[in-house]
């Protein structure tokens, strides 16, 4: 029996677990974000930087990552995402009654992605990772498609509530969204209590991975984040106003939500195909490879003067990269620092991500308040993503330790669903 169907005959209960979480949960919102700013912008006469500003909570989330992380590694994922559910599920309620106040729409939020954040990846990558070893990248593909799923399902059908119901509308179909599928997900978690056969011994256990202080003063931590950063601006920064550039080059508001439905569609696929090129080949300049492809999407819309073909392969070529990021992340996280410590480390790279985000969206904000057009910005993503692959590239001399992990004493005990 392969590796990959092993593990996920042993593991499918916490697999599938992780991906209805995160398909519905914050992680879902965020592709589709740009559905929500462009309502509230027209409903309240907001400027483009002013909604994108909200962005600005992304940082503050960022610094509460670490912590969160740190819960995940001594709670377990169940506890921490009960309350997180509960916390998202009340921010989009309060999202969905504010009047026209910027104070009000920053503070819902910022709790959103603070308090909801452990409803994402940040919690549910430890379920994969914990339960998954030769076949990892594959397994956080899988899960990670779950957003990708989320994106394909969603745009149209959010596009449609908000048109009948008003953005209002939107964030209580949101809110249900996160409680049906977080009680799914935790009904479908599967605790354990025996430690798997490669952590057996005490002596793995307190070595299999490294410590917080040494992983983030390591060259290879900062180098991660960094091309984390690069990505997640260049990337989700276009993302959050997708549908307002696709608008602005000509194309109508419903061909461009279902324009954001292809975008799901093409980081669904990608994420599966990174997952697995992550397990099969040299991991870091695998992803240099992906991400310089990627850049060309930036190109495409930027120079393909509205039209649909253009359009739709840049779109497809930006979900490339949006699909193969937070892949990338929980992979290089647990091959270059282990799992003992694993929640912590991924959260603090989880921070290099929100920050980029923020960058990103409000980079695309005041350009277009400033020129009137996205066109520098795309420029701009195009070298961005660029740049992270080049990054990825000085990565690779630490990829004689990602190899060495061959997997053999990564299986901690896993306390990772405590009830």
């Amino acid at each position: 029996m392969s590796d990959l169907r092993r593990e996920l005959r042993d593991g499918w209960r916490n697999l599938a677990a992780a991906t209805i979480g995160i398909m519905t949960g914050i992680a879902a919102y965020i592709p589709i974000s740009s559905l929500f700013f462009r309502a509230i912008e027209t409903n309240f006469g907001w400027s483009k930087t002013a909604s994108a500003a909200s962005l600005l909570a992304l940082p503050i989330t960022a610094a509460a990552l670490p912590g969160a992380g740190r819960l995940v590694d001594k709670l377990g994922v169940r506890r921490v995402v009960a309350v997180s559910i509960t916390a998202t599920l009340l921010a989009y309620l309060w999202l969905s009654q504010i009047g026209n106040s910027k104070a009000q729409f920053y503070m819902g939020f910022l709790a959103l992605n603070v308090l909801g954040c452990a409803t994402g990846p940040l919690a549910y990558s430890r379920l994969v990772v914990g339960d998954f070893n030769r076949a990892r990248g594959t397994a956080l593909a899988i899960a990670l498609a779950g957003i990708a799923c989320a994106t394909i399902i969603l745009p149209p059908l959010v596009y449609h509530i908000i048109a009948v119901y008003t953005w209002r509308g939107g964030y209580v179909f949101f809110a249900c969204l996160t409680l049906a599928g977080g009680l799914t997900a935790l009904l479908m978690m599967q605790p354990r209590s025996v430690p798997g056969p490669a952590a057996r011994s005490s002596n793995l256990l307190e070595t299999d991975g490294s410590s917080a202080k040494t992983a983030i003063v390591s060259g290879a931590f900062w180098f991660l984040g960094g091309a984390i950063f690069f990505i997640s601006t260049g990337t989700i920064g276009l993302v959050s106003q997708l549908q307002s550039v696709l608008v602005e080059v000509g194309l109508s508001a419903r061909v461009a939500a279902w324009h954001l439905s292809l975008l799901g569609f093409s980081v669904g696929i990608s994420r599966l195909i990174m997952g697995r090129l992550l397990d099969l080949y040299s991991p870091a300049r695998t992803t240099a490879v992906v991400l310089a492809v990627a850049s060309l999407g930036a190109l495409a819309l930027r120079f393909g003067s509205g039209g649909r073909g253009a359009m739709a392969l840049g779109v497809v070529l930006i979900g490339t990269s949006a699909g193969a990021e937070l892949d990338i992340m929980a992979f290089f996280c647990s091959r270059l620092f282990g799992l003992r410590k694993f929640g912590i480390h991924y959260g603090s790279l989880f921070a290099f991500h929100y920050v980029g985000m923020a960058a990103g969206g409000i980079m695309y904000g005041s350009i277009y308040d400033r020129t009137g057009r996205y066109n520098d910005a795309l420029m701009a993503s195009f070298t961005a993503l660029l740049i992270s692959g080049g990054v990825f590239l000085l990565l690779d001399r630490f990829s004689a330790r990602i190899a060495a992990d061959s997997m053999d004493i990564e299986k901690p005990e896993v306390s990772h669903v405590a009830a």
